[in-house]
């Protein structure tokens, strides 16, 4: 495991987009291979703050053993994105991938500060 993630506030939209800026990694995901016992809307995908649920970074070199480990406890699991060399989040919600939200970590990392700076 390289990190995680507990989306309870804001949902994967923003645990997703905690986990970029922290990593300064871009991410593509597609949010509709979380799994989830009933279809959920974009909306709901993006920001549910469903409890129990987490996001973790895994190396691609211990992905499988991590799957097998989830499978072995009954643990539901979903491979919804990756790390990419592109500075942004993008976000898809289906089999299209078309993007929903498609953010350079620049201008997520400037809404971040403004957002600090106007809470405090």
């Amino acid at each position: 495991m390289v990190a995680t993630q507990a989306p309870h506030v804001g949902g994967l939209a923003v645990g997703l987009a905690m986990m970029a800026l922290a990593s300064e990694l871009g991410i593509e995901a597609d949010l509709a291979a979380a799994p989830a016992e009933i279809p959920l809307s974009t909306a709901a995908l993006l920001f549910a703050e469903t409890p129990s649920r987490f996001l973790v970074a895994v190396a691609p070199d211990r992905a499988q053993g991590f799957e097998d480990l989830c499978d072995e406890r009954r643990v539901p699991w979903g491979r919804i994105g990756s790390t990419v060399p592109a500075q942004h989040l993008m976000l898809a919600c289906g089999a299209e991938r078309r993007p929903v939200v498609e953010l350079p970590l620049e201008a997520l990392h400037t809404r971040y500060l403004e957002t600090l700076r106007h809470g405090l």
